[in-house]
């Protein structure tokens, strides 16, 4: 029999960890919480991996003052994605993302930013900068062994590149509108069974959470992101790609790469 492979995608959307599930490639449920410890606390079982549209492993200052410092995995997924370039934000350096989580002013916050890698922060990656700190602090946990566990599960996954590998192509339209969806939902179906279906469930499952949050926050490609994550980490090994082939790590030790699957690597340079 072969051996249950237990995946997770995490969307983090409205200040809220959208989590789906899947086992051996077929959808089983989903969870939602307010913090990514409290999320990885529901799973009794730990998932074999996670995979979460978060940055992990970030830059935190430049050896020259007058450069900028950036993830290679950022420009490569760019040159992957082509026209649909922009959807790669640059992350913010580490310290930065700590002081967007304390809710210091966007200003301050990306003067920070400007002194550590050469570069401010937009005011849309300001927003996202707090659940990128909190992740980044859920994987660098005092327990070394607790350490270990959680890198080996937990990597950091780019929905577009996930969709352009399942599909070989980068996608035409935008995630937000109908004929992108469907687009996604197209895309998919090289990988697995009617994940149409798969959507409409996951939809209709949400409003289980109804009591505990206004559930019209998490939007369609909210969903569209989570199941590309989970299926994405449902791959064998033989179907694991990272970008760049071989990561480096930042100084913590977390590796700078975005995952995806395919059988083959991108030809990207």
């Amino acid at each position: 029999m072969a051996e249950s492979r237990h995946a997770v995608g995490v969307d983090w959307a409205s200040g809220h960890w959208l989590a789906v599930e899947y086992r051996n490639d077929e959808y089983e449920d989903i969870t939602v919480e307010t913090s990514f410890e409290a999320l990885w606390r529901t799973f009794e079982e730990k998932p074999d991996k996670v995979l979460v549209d978060v940055p992990i492993g970030l830059c935190d200052e430049s050896d020259d003052e007058s450069s900028e410092r950036s993830r290679e995995c950022d420009t490569l997924a760019r040159r992957v994605l082509g026209s649909r370039s922009s959807s790669v934000f640059t992350p913010p350096a580490r310290q930065a993302a700590y002081e967007a989580r304390e809710e210091k002013p966007h200003g301050t916050v990306s003067e920070t930013n400007r002194e550590l890698v050469g570069k401010g922060l937009s005011i849309q990656t300001y927003h996202i900068a707090p659940g990128i700190a909190e992740l980044d602090s859920f994987l660098n946990p005092d327990d070394d062994e607790d350490k270990k566990r959680r890198r080996k599960r937990v990597e950091e996954a780019h929905p577009e590149v996930c969709f352009a590998a399942f599909d070989d192509s980068v996608l035409e339209y935008a995630k937000t509108s109908a004929v992108g969806v469907s687009e996604r939902l197209s895309a998919l179906e090289n990988v697995v069974d009617e994940p149409g279906k798969t959507f409409l469930a996951i939809s209709r499952d949400l409003s289980r959470h109804a009591d505990e949050f206004d559930v019209t926050a998490i939007d369609a490609d909210d969903v569209l992101d989570a199941m590309a994550l989970a299926i994405t980490a449902s791959a064998d090994e033989n179907e694991r790609q990272t970008l760049p082939e071989d990561p480096p790590r930042d100084s913590l030790g977390l590796p700078m790469q975005m995952v995806y699957r395919s059988e083959t690597p991108f030809e990207v340079e």
